[in-house]
């Protein structure tokens, strides 16, 4: 959500639209152009769309955006945290006990046998070993001291046959 200022203590603060409609008046924790993250008195999150529309209800313990209108949330109950993947109406993609990181468009989960998880915004298993996210689209993996690519289904998109590759954005 654009704004023309910025505020120190943004909880003091009644957030507007740029068409001037009122979004909230909840404490804004984070936001960007879409989305305010919002922190209710009983520090639950939430997320409110750029229309002042309730996106996620305010529930979650921790609520992170991450890409594509993807969140991030925990949630402690009976001493158990839960780590999920939440989209942009609050409905849970993936969840686990295990500590989710987002990183690259991917998400990860170190499983007990130290292996990781990769895991794409629509909450499939793209992977599981060790990887490095090349964009929000691809993996970079290693089979057999050779390394290949993986698109976010797991498909194969280039043969492990290579020492190493690089990802390049643009070219000259």
């Amino acid at each position: 959500i654009q704004s023309r200022y910025s505020y120190t203590k943004q909880s003091e603060c009644n957030w507007f639209n740029l068409d001037g409609t009122f979004l909230t008046e909840l404490e804004v924790v984070n936001n960007n152009k879409n989305y305010l993250i919002v922190k209710t008195e009983s520090d639950k999150y939430g997320a409110i769309q750029s229309d002042g529309k309730l996106a996620i209800e305010p529930i979650h313990d921790t609520l992170e955006y991450c890409t594509d209108n993807v969140f991030l949330s925990t949630n402690e109950r009976d001493g158990l945290i839960t780590s999920s993947i939440v989209d942009n109406v609050g409905n849970v993609v993936f969840s686990t006990l295990s500590d989710v990181v987002f990183k690259d468009g991917f998400f990860t989960v170190n499983t007990s046998e130290q292996n990781e998880q990769w895991i794409s915004v629509d909450g499939n298993v793209t992977y599981i070993g060790h990887a490095t996210p090349l964009s929000s689209n691809y993996l970079k993996v290693y089979k057999n001291k050779k390394c290949g690519v993986l698109d976010k289904n797991g498909d194969k998109v280039i043969n492990f046959i290579y020492d190493d590759i690089v990802f390049c954005k643009t070219f000259f």
